[in-house]
C-alpha cells in the first residue's frame, strides 16, 4: 500500500507538525457560526494543508467538499459553487477551495458575496500566498504552512519503525528536506524497495537564504520566496559573490524587477510580482565563474535591519508610519525602511497645500504630521480657507442662481 495513503491523517492529532496552527484551526471549528471567517492555509505543497482540512471534517463530523478553484474560472463557475456553499441542512459541511493562488480574479465578486454571510465553514489552500486576489485574503484568517525538518524526522523515523525498514539517521536527515512530506514518503518506499539511497540531490529547503543561495550558485529555483524579498536578498549579495559582467548584469536584472515592484507599491497590484519574480530569477543564469567550494555565505539584507526597533520608535516619522500602517481605509505594503526611502520623501516633496489635506485626510496625529514638516496651526488654517472658499462657492452660486431667476 502506498505510504502516502497508509499515514494520511485521521483527526487533527494525527497531522504531522503544526501544532500551533492545529490548536487555532480547532478552536475555530468548535466556536464556528454562520458568517464567520474562512481560513486561509498557504505553504509549499506537500505540507499538510488539505491533510489538515479533511482531518477536521472527520472529527467535526461534518461533511466534506474540496473544489479546485483554478478550475472555475467563469462567472458563471463561481455561481455555482456559490450556490453549494449556501446549502443549508441539519449537517454542516466543510467547503475546501484549493488553489486559490490560480483563482480568475475578475470572478470573485459572487463568491466574495457568499463568503462574507456563509451558512458552511469555508478553508482555502495556496502555495503561494501572494498570488491569492487581496479581496480574498482580507477576508481570511491566514495560517503559514510551514513543516519543520525536526517534525518530518519524528514522523518518518516512526513510519520506518513501523514498516520495518531499516534506515541510518543521516538517510532520515536527507529525507527530512524534501519540500513536503509527500514527497519524503514517496522517497522512502522507494527506499524500502530497492535499497538505494542516491536520491537526487534536491536541496529543498525554502527559507530566503536558502532559495538565494542556490540562485547564485546557479542552480534551479526551488522554494517559496516573493519577489520583493528575492530582490532584497539578491540585492544585498550578489557584489561580494559575482565579478565583472556578471555583476553589471545581475544588478541589470535586478533593476528591471524592481521597476515592477515599484508597481506594485503604486497600484496594490500584486498581480505585477509575475513579472517581477522570473526577472530575478535570470540571475542564476548570469552567473559566469564558479564559486568558491560550491559554497555561498548569504547575509541578511541590511535594509531590512532593525526594521522593528525603527518602526516601533518615538520619532515623528516612526508614528506617522504606524498610524499609516494601522489605518482602517489604507492598504499598506511597505515595510519601515522601504517608508522612510521611498514614500516618506514623496510626501515631503508635496505642496503644503497636499500635505495638509493628505494629514487631515488620515486624521494624523500631532506628533506625525512632524514627519511631514507641516504643523497643526498650517492644517487649521487649511481647513478654513477649504471653508471660506467653498462658502463663497456657495454665494456665486446663488447669486447666479437668482440672476436666472429674475431674468
Amino acid at each position: 500500500m502506498n505510504l502516502v495513503e497508509k499515514y494520511r491523517p485521521e483527526t487533527l492529532d494525527d497531522v504531522c507538525g503544526h501544532n500551533s496552527n492545529i490548536k487555532k484551526i480547532r478552536k475555530w471549528a468548535e466556536n464556528w457560526s454562520d458568517g464567520d471567517k474562512p481560513l486561509l492555509f498557504h505553504g509549499t505543497a506537500g505540507t499538510g494543508k488539505t491533510s489538515a482540512a479533511e482531518s477536521l471534517a472527520n472529527e467535526m463530523d461534518w461533511s466534506y467538499n474540496e473544489t479546485n478553484a483554478s478550475e472555475s474560472r467563469s462567472t458563471e463557475d463561481m455561481e455555482f459553487l456559490a450556490q453549494e456553499i449556501r446549502s443549508y441542512g441539519d449537517d454542516k459541511i466543510l467547503f475546501v477551495l484549493d488553489e486559490v493562488d490560480s483563482i480568475d480574479g475578475r470572478s470573485l465578486q459572487t463568491l466574495y458575496k457568499v463568503i462574507d454571510d456563509s451558512p458552511n465553514p469555508i478553508i482555502c489552500t495556496a502555495n503561494e500566498k501572494w498570488k491569492v486576489p487581496d479581496g480574498l485574503v482580507s477576508r481570511c484568517k491566514e495560517m503559514k504552512f510551514n513543516l519543520r525538518k525536526d517534525s518530518m524526522k519524528k514522523f518518518l523515523r516512526n513510519v520506518a519503525s513501523e514498516e520495518d525498514i531499516d534506515i541510518s539517521s543521516r538517510e532520515l536527515g536527507q529525507l527530512s528536506t524534501r519540500n513536503g512530506l509527500r514527497d519524503a514518503l514517496n522517497d522512502l518506499q522507494e527506499y524500502s524497495k530497492s535499497g538505494r539511497t542516491d536520491w537526487d540531490a534536491r536541496d529543498t529547503e525554502d527559507s530566503p537564504f536558502a532559495v538565494t543561495r542556490r540562485i547564485l550558485l546557479n542552480k534551479d529555483y526551488i522554494g517559496d520566496m516573493t519577489p520583493d524579498d528575492m530582490v532584497s536578498f539578491l540585492n544585498e549579495n550578489i557584489k561580494s559573490e559575482f565579478e565583472g559582467v556578471e555583476t553589471l548584469r545581475s544588478y541589470q536584472a535586478i533593476s528591471e524587477a524592481d521597476k515592477w515592484l515599484g508597481k506594485v507599491n503604486r497600484t496594490q497590484n500584486y498581480s505585477w510580482w509575475a513579472y517581477a519574480g522570473p526577472i530575478a530569477e535570470e540571475v542564476s543564469n548570469l552567473r559566469l565563474t564558479e564559486p568558491y567550494n560550491d559554497w555561498v555565505n548569504v547575509n541578511y539584507p541590511q535594509s531590512r535591519r532593525n526594521y522593528n526597533k525603527g518602526s516601533q520608535a518615538k520619532s515623528p516619522e516612526a508614528t506617522l508610519y504606524r498610524e499609516l500602517k494601522n489605518n482602517e481605509y489604507t492598504t499598506f505594503s511597505f515595510d519601515f525602511n522601504e517608508f522612510i526611502d521611498l514614500v516618506l520623501p514623496e510626501i515631503k516633496n508635496s505642496s503644503d497645500e497636499e500635505k495638509c489635506k493628505f494629514a487631515s485626510s488620515y486624521s494624523l496625529s500631532d506628533d506625525a504630521v512632524k514627519a511631514i514638516n507641516v504643523t497643526k496651526s498650517d492644517i487649521e488654517e487649511w481647513r478654513f480657507e477649504e471653508v471660506d472658499e467653498d462658502s463663497n462657492d456657495l454665494e456665486e452660486d446663488s447669486e447666479e442662481n437668482m440672476s436666472i431667476f429674475d431674468f
